[in-house]
């Protein structure tokens, strides 16, 4: 297990009450939904909906309540809890009042923050077609950004783990990567893409864990998605990710906050499903798998990740170093044998450090990388290749 095995080490009763406060407002807010005389910007309402975002805001950009953010998505995808959200930007009556309204810009940014963390997407297979209409109704901008993030649904439109379905997660994965290559921005579908594939190819309780059991389902979906040739596409993103992180950290500017959601809930996901695909590939190949293509980009991803950031990113800083470093450790050492030192000159993990140890002298501001990521790396397999 990784140092991410005590996110659900959570106490209980933080849990709950996060939990309850957010079915509290919910609640409030079916009641509010049902009443026929109700007028649109209600002051009570208004309250309600600000209490909400107030809540979500809260967990989600305070580093160490991060974990209670998964909570709070969660409680609003079981059953209905949703439903009472799109109610209030339902276009009827006067459209254009309903468009300006306060409770309209209220409706939007709570459901772009609740779309920003990557458990939403259990509220896409039910409301995503539905939102995306709303969306394409509705002039607010982040309403107009997630029916961007929506795209793929019009042809991903259900979460199967069937051969069908990987082929047509693959095919338009290459489209909306040819399309970033072609615009030199990232295509806002691959974040919603990436999700789906998340979903259906590793179960979110597991993710962190190397070696956990799982439904043979995810096994089979990886495997097909790995057929079709997610491999490559996912380096390509990774790679993608490193060039306009590393770009914006050489010349001091931050990114804004949308780009900044935007890229790493692509970075985050496509991260996971490369370490994911890279422990299997390396369980299952063992020493045979010595492929070192992805390394560059991991190491490029490690020396962003290294800079001082925001306290709004750390939280997301510190999935990616933890999956970089996992993604890292996934290669392979050789086995004591008859010919030992043939097998510690050219298994998987002595390339991976020479690769490093070449970045590292590569640039000056990769010094610093270089000698972080190696002390990182190196307690653990150091004592076994120093005996061989």
């Amino acid at each position: 297990e990784t140092k991410f095995d005590g996110i659900n080490d959570d106490p209980v009763g933080p849990q709950l009450i996060c939990a309850f406060q957010t079915l509290n407002y919910i609640d409030e807010l079916k009641l509010f939904s049902i009443k026929d005389d109700l007028e649109i910007d209600d002051n009570d309402l208004l309250q309600v909906l600000h209490c909400l975002l107030s809540l979500i805001l809260f967990h989600h950009y305070v580093r160490k309540l991060s974990n209670k953010r998964r909570i709070i998505v969660r409680v609003i995808a079981m059953e209905s809890n949703f439903l009472p959200l799109l109610h209030f930007i339902e276009l009827s009556g006067n459209v254009e009042l309903v468009k300006n309204s306060i409770q309209t810009r209220y409706v939007a940014r709570i459901i772009y923050e609740l779309f920003a963390t990557p458990d939403s997407v259990l509220l896409l297979e039910p409301y995503g077609l539905r939102l995306l209409d709303l969306c394409e109704k509705h002039s607010n901008q982040r309403l107009i950004r997630l029916r961007n993030w929506f795209s793929p649904l019009l042809k991903i439109k259900s979460f199967d783990h069937t051969q069908e379905i990987a082929e047509n997660l693959i095919n338009e994965l290459k489209n909306q990567t040819n399309e970033s290559n072609n615009s030199g921005e990232f295509s806002p579908g691959l974040i919603t893409l990436l999700r789906i594939i998340q979903y259906l190819s590793i179960p979110s309780e597991n993710q962190f864990i190397l070696g956990a059991k799982i439904e043979l389902k995810y096994d089979y979906m990886l495997l097909k998605l790995y057929h079709y040739g997610i491999y490559p596409l996912l380096i390509n993103i990774l790679q993608k990710c490193a060039d306009t992180l590393l770009r914006t950290w050489q010349i001091g500017m931050p990114l804004a906050v949308s780009d900044r959601i935007l890229i790493y809930g692509i970075l985050i996901a496509a991260l996971i499903i490369f370490k994911t695909l890279l422990q299997k590939l390396t369980l299952d190949r063992k020493t045979k798998f010595v492929d070192i293509t992805p390394i560059h980009a991991l190491f490029s991803l490690y020396t962003v990740t290294l800079c001082a950031s925001p306290s709004t990113e750390l939280a997301d800083v510190d999935i990616i170093r933890t999956n970089l470093i996992d993604s890292f450790l996934a290669y392979p050492w050789s086995n004591q044998s008859d010919s030992e030192q043939i097998n510690v000159q050219n298994c998987a993990w002595t390339l991976v450090l020479r690769e490093i140890l070449r970045l590292t002298t590569l640039f000056p501001y990769s010094i610093a990388t270089g000698l972080c990521l190696l002390t990182e790396l190196l307690p653990i397999p150091l004592p076994h290749t120093v005996r061989q």
